[in-house]
């Protein structure tokens, strides 16, 4: 009979640890696939809120609770992956609501922000008065608009209509500003600035004097547009030319632009959930794609849709009801990724809200949308 005596024994084993401490591969260190910025509004409102990812492959990748003050949190993750899915998920109480919105497709090392920062308004420098004469059209106080830079259409007060003149007070951001006038002239935009309008002085512009828009295009009347221009890359807006019914034909609208801007947003909508928009250059023209949208499944995780027309994001709203309970849970996607849920609620939230489920999620309404 062999004996190990047991001092042998323990050297053995302590050996084989040591050969198997020498051929393991250490854990790799998590890596920062995406950072958020949070801003002061995002957490408003809501009871609770957090973040997960998911790869292409369902698995999660990381799940983090947010946390009012804390400006930025960063996604980490050992698990590969060639895109993932970003969600974020809210609770409101009183009543009980779950919100959840998940944008897929996202490539490795992104950086997204996510709520405002307040602004706190410059105080006005005082108010001019500007009247417009000869004003021949329907309604001065709904198709006549005054906008500045800082204040936009908000600064305008006291408006009064006195025979062919309109007049109103407008607050100034600067000592020295410069106020775009515009209005509707036979169904045609037209517009004047008024420059070096000073605090407490009051000005005159003759509307029949007003020039017609540039990029004037008209639209049918699908929904409602915008035209806005931008005064710097931090994209510091001021209105242009609010789109609306031209007075000559009520089944039009029209967007229009004023020059002086570096680049302009183009924002359309429709009625039956199409959207448009572009930044750089001002639109031409416009014609409304002609698409339709069949759905085959309308349960959230075996979602099917397909969409003809030219779009290159598209968006699909799921939403179910459970007594006191309500979830609502919004997907975004390019054209050329899935819009289900094809992916599981992360461990963490599951424990702290074990109501909440993906099953039941019913479809409700789709969107595309198209830039360039």
């Amino acid at each position: 009979m062999r004996i190990i005596h047991y001092s042998t024994l323990v050297l053995i084993v302590l050996g084989l640890l040591s050969c198997d401490d020498e051929n393991s591969t250490p854990e790799p260190d998590p890596v920062v696939f995406m950072t958020i910025e949070l801003k002061e509004t995002f957490m408003d409102n809501s009871t609770d809120k957090w973040v997960f990812a998911t790869n292409e492959r369902g698995e999660i990748l990381d799940v983090v609770q947010l946390q009012s003050g804390t400006p930025t949190v960063e996604l980490k993750t050992t698990t590969p992956f060639a895109t993932f899915n970003f969600t974020i998920f809210s609770f409101y109480d009183g009543p009980n609501h779950f919100s959840l919105e998940t944008f897929k497709g996202f490539p490795e090392n992104e950086t997204i922000v996510l709520g405002t920062t307040p602004i706190t308004p410059a105080a006005p420098a005082g108010n001019a008065n500007i009247t417009v004469t000869n004003y021949t059209e329907s309604d001065a106080t709904f198709d006549v608009k005054f906008s500045t830079k800082k204040f936009g259409t908000n600064g305008v007060t006291n408006p009064v209509i006195s025979g062919s003149n309109y007049s109103a007070d407008i607050t100034l951001g600067t000592s020295s500003e410069t106020v775009h006038v515009y209005g509707i002239r036979s169904g045609i935009p037209v517009y004047s600035m008024v420059s070096n309008v000073l605090p407490n002085v009051s000005r005159s512009v003759d509307f029949l004097s007003f020039t017609p828009f540039e990029n004037v295009v008209q639209l049918p009347f699908i929904g409602y547009a915008y035209t806005v221009g931008i005064e710097d890359d931090k994209s510091q807006f001021e209105l242009v030319a609010t789109s609306k019914q031209a007075s000559a034909d009520p089944r039009q609208l029209y967007t229009a632009t004023v020059p002086g801007f570096s680049k302009y947003l183009t924002y359309i909508v429709s009625f039956t959930g199409f959207e448009y928009w572009r930044i750089g250059a001002p639109i031409t023209s416009f014609a409304p794609p002609v698409y339709s949208i069949s759905i085959s499944n309308n349960t959230s995780q075996n979602f099917q849709s397909a969409i003809t027309g030219s779009h290159d994001y598209k968006s699909v709203d799921f939403a179910k009801q459970t007594g006191n309970e309500s979830a609502s849970w919004r997907v975004h996607a390019d054209n050329n990724t899935d819009l289900n849920i094809d992916f599981d609620l992360p461990n963490e939230l599951k424990l702290d809200y074990p109501t909440l489920t993906v099953d039941g999620l019913q479809y409700r309404i789709s969107s595309f949308y198209r830039s360039s």
